[in-house]
């Protein structure tokens, strides 16, 4: 009897410890940015990039926000005559957004840069060639952005045309995953 009494009052306290411990982290922030870090896959990067995302504007869900992230991918390959090829690319998304809703569901509207370094390397029978350049494109973001009210999950799906020096490209689309945190 006395094991039980000692689980009780064990468990009782952990409940307590952890309801405070709880209620600490989540109250009304009023004086804090809402703030986002997720993984956005396509959208704004060549195939995948970690992005973090913050609200200018201190306490609401909504309105004027800064984006920022970085995305790589490396490539390799080789032809059936023995030429092979090893592509690296890395960008950098920068945006300027704005959220149209003050729940759980919003619109997300935005516009940016994404500059782009790629470097490819081209090995055959005659030698190595290398070839490397920075690139920019810009970009539009349109789509919807669900996010928790407090700490949590936040997902989004936007069409993200780009525009080029190549000129406007409207088949571009991202999903991302994440959490938002105060």
């Amino acid at each position: 009897m006395k094991k039980v009494y000692t689980f009780l009052l064990a468990s009782s306290a952990c409940l307590f410890v952890c309801n405070v411990s709880f209620a600490q982290t989540t109250p009304s922030t009023p004086d804090r940015l809402n703030k986002a870090i997720y993984v956005e896959v396509f959208g704004n990067g060549p195939l995948i990039s970690l992005n973090y995302d913050t609200r200018l504007k201190k306490g609401i869900q909504g309105g004027l926000g800064l984006r920022a992230g970085i995305g790589t991918i490396n490539v390799e390959g080789t032809d059936s005559n023995g030429t092979s090829d090893n592509i690296n690319i890395i960008s950098v998304p920068v945006a300027l957004n704005y959220l149209v809703g003050q729940k759980r569901s919003a619109f997300e509207a935005g516009v940016g840069v994404t500059p782009i370094y790629l470097a490819n390397e081209l090995v055959n029978d005659n030698g190595i060639y290398t070839n490397e350049g920075l690139s920019v494109v810009g970009f539009l973001n349109a789509g919807y952005r669900f996010h928790s009210i407090r700490n949590g999950v936040m997902f989004r799906i936007t069409w993200t045309p780009a525009i080029s020096s190549e000129g406007f490209t409207a088949a571009y689309g991202g999903f991302s995953l994440g959490m938002n945190f105060k």
